[in-house]
């Protein structure tokens, strides 16, 4: 859960620099050595960023299992993940930037369970409280928001503002 802790502390540090955390693959056929990253964006099914989980990374390796795609190395997209993560950032009122934010759940879901990916968090930032409120005010009804002390478990989705923190749960 290093990997976990990690994003949870440096999510703005994520979406500009690459973290040092690398595994070794040998490669396959005319390739050579390479070093991939634990952290990627846009990864797969366009999730927005995924951390690979390390342990079950040197036991897929290990095992000799590589798939070819018309004579390149596909090891990176048969990777397990350890957490996948939808981000969206809302500085304004506009109403769809919060429904994006409902949707992000539902994509990551959908992507996670056709992958194998066990664990998701959906994270949305909102600017300020008095702009939360409003788009709390104005929530789907099938929908609950409750506020929480700190961010503590995955598959979820969290709200984010300077003041609160909430879970958003569909009912």
């Amino acid at each position: 859960m290093v990997i976990f802790s990690k994003v949870m502390c440096n999510l703005d540090y994520l979406q500009s620099k690459d973290i040092d955390l690398y595994v070794d693959v040998a490669g396959i056929g005319v390739e050579k050595a390479y070093k991939l990253n634990l952290i990627y964006s846009e990864y797969l099914h366009k999730i927005d960023i995924c951390c690979l989980d390390m342990d079950k990374i040197s036991a897929k390796k290990d095992s000799g299992i590589y798939k070819h795609n018309k004579g390149h190395d596909d090891f990176i997209y048969q990777l397990p993940v350890l957490l996948a993560v939808e981000l969206k950032f809302i500085k304004g009122e506009r109403t769809g930037n919060f429904f994006g934010a409902i949707k992000d759940e539902e994509k990551i879901k959908t992507a996670c369970k056709k992958v194998g990916i066990e664990n998701y968090l959906c994270l949305c930032f909102i600017q300020s409280q008095t702009i939360a409120n409003l788009h709390i005010k104005n929530m789907p009804s099938e929908f609950k928001i409750e506020p929480v002390d700190n961010i503590e478990k995955p598959n979820i989705s969290y709200v984010i503002t300077p003041e609160k923190t909430y879970t958003l749960t569909k009912i």
